[in-house]
């Protein structure tokens, strides 16, 4: 049992471009193996217990497999920037790296995970800590004489 269904394709979609449709990226390519299929049985290898998920923590595990999915997608896709139909067809690709963006999804599929598999951890524990000196102050003391 996949933990996405054909309903949440759009989702795959979107997190590659959100004007993405399925004339452009049908469903047959986002269900196959290498793609769905592998980013599925990633989800499920980091959390053994998936199967026994809340509702909630569900929706984080299905959230990772969406990013997964859509980030081994992403490097396979063509960038195209610009199209003529003039005496002969040609177009441009675009050369930006679609590592980088593929690597931002699959942080954000690892981010749902681990919403799930470490719950409550606070993102501020894992900022470093500084030091520094305080300044000594001395209270001014007044003195009352009588």
């Amino acid at each position: 049992m996949a933990l996405i269904t054909v309903d949440d394709f759009p989702a795959v979609r979107a997190a590659i471009n959100i004007e993405l449709d399925e004339v452009g990226l049908p469903d047959s390519i986002i269900a196959l193996p290498i793609y769905l299929g592998a980013a599925d049985s990633a989800v499920k290898q980091q959390d053994p217990l998936w199967n026994t998920r809340s509702s909630s923590e569900l929706r984080h595990l299905k959230n990772a497999v969406i990013y997964f999915t859509a980030a081994r997608i992403l490097v396979s896709l063509p960038r195209v920037t610009s199209e003529a139909f003039g005496q002969r067809y040609s177009y441009k690709i675009d050369q930006v790296s679609t590592g980088e963006l593929a690597s931002s999804l699959q942080t954000f599929g690892d981010d749902e995970i681990n919403a799930v598999i470490n719950p409550g951890v606070d993102e501020t524990l894992e900022q470093p800590i500084t030091f520094s000196l305080a300044q000594v102050c001395r209270p001014y003391r007044r003195r009352w004489w009588s």
